[in-house]
């Protein structure tokens, strides 16, 4: 994972799947960096899991703008299992 921070905003690119694994050095790292705006390029994931789902869900409720770059295709079909396409719409910058 890499991550650059200028202001309030964290830009970070994963270098592998976005699963608990990932979202736990996320998590880490937002206890030192304090944010208002979250971009995750996914460009080399190939795996995004239910704990990554609720992650961006639940940051972007307490109001950390949270947006998912070059998602993998698995990710839309979890949406759409999950009946969350709507929701997650605003989260997924095209």
């Amino acid at each position: 994972m890499e991550y650059t921070k200028d202001e309030k905003h964290l830009k970070i690119k994963l270098n592998s799947d976005f699963n608990i694994v990932a979202v736990r050095k996320i998590e880490n790292l937002l206890k030192v960096e304090e944010t208002e705006e979250i971009d995750i390029d996914l460009s080399e994931s190939k795996i995004v899991d239910s704990e990554a789902i609720k992650f961006i869900y639940l940051k972007n409720k307490e109001g950390i703008r949270t947006t998912i770059h070059h998602p993998p295709e698995i990710l839309y079909e979890a949406l759409r299992i999950l009946e969350l396409q709507d929701i997650f719409k605003k989260f997924i910058a095209e």
